[in-house]
């Protein structure tokens, strides 16, 4: 194994580290998304299951927190150090440039702003976390509000997200975030597997579909459930 002192030590190594980094994250926001959607069910249990057994996994769930934010804090400096490596290259302004070689161009305006697509959804992740993880935007009787699995007292997180989401600016909020990681996904997601030196010429156009594909199932599932909560429990209550 490579070490992570010396792959960031090249050009190269930055962009592979970005690019498993980058996947890494597309994995947990699928298992997160698939998680989330229990929260179409209309009385909460499930969703409550779901999050207590996540709490019952104790330091386990500690560690793989703390992995999420280093691989989160990797991703963001390699695009803060590749950014400021390729300002200055000709026709590039991330890592990458802005023609396929003997190609067409797959470079868009959500590829050249990835930094601020990706600083929006960092200020999104810490809101994110201390809203619902915390309760620190939840009214007062919300945030302390338990509920019982089985016959354990549980925090009723589904009563977290539903007070958030009966509020229209929040669901503006956060649709309107679901929108940036959808195009800085469409773009970070085949360009991820460039950098691996994973496409040709056969592969890229294919690979940049999938990225859309991608993009549009993730984003849309996620700004999905605050559009769905508000329809259904907020509209008239």
């Amino acid at each position: 194994m490579v070490p992570l002192k010396k792959a960031l030590s090249s050009s190269l190594g930055k962009k592979y580290l970005m690019a498993v980094s980058g996947l890494s994250i597309v994995g947990f926001l699928v298992v997160h998304l698939l998680g989330n959607l229990l929260l179409y069910s209309s009385d909460g249990t499930a969703f409550n299951t779901y999050a207590k057994g996540l709490h019952d996994l104790g330091p386990l769930l500690y560690v793989a927190e703390i992995g999420l934010i280093g691989i989160f804090g990797l991703h963001i400096v390699l695009a803060f150090m590749l950014t400021s490596k390729n300002k200055g290259a000709r026709g590039s302004k991330y890592a990458g440039g802005q023609k396929s070689k003997g190609g067409p161009s797959y470079y868009s305006a959500a590829s050249r702003n990835m930094i601020i697509t990706g600083m929006v959804i960092l200020v999104f992740l810490v809101t994110h976390v201390m809203h619902f993880k915390y309760g620190l935007f939840s009214s007062e009787a919300i945030a302390a509000k338990t509920t019982m699995i089985g016959d354990e007292s549980s925090m009723d997180l589904y009563a977290r997200v539903v007070e958030a989401f009966k509020d229209p600016k929040w669901v503006v909020f956060y649709v309107a975030v679901m929108t940036f990681v959808g195009a800085h996904m469409r773009h970070g997601f085949w360009s991820a597997f460039q950098s691996l030196g994973a496409l040709n010429h056969r592969l890229e156009k294919p690979a940049v579909a999938l990225g859309l594909i991608v993009a549009i199932v993730m984003a849309g599932g996620f700004l999905g459930i605050p559009v769905y909560i508000f329809l259904t429990q907020g509209l008239g209550a």
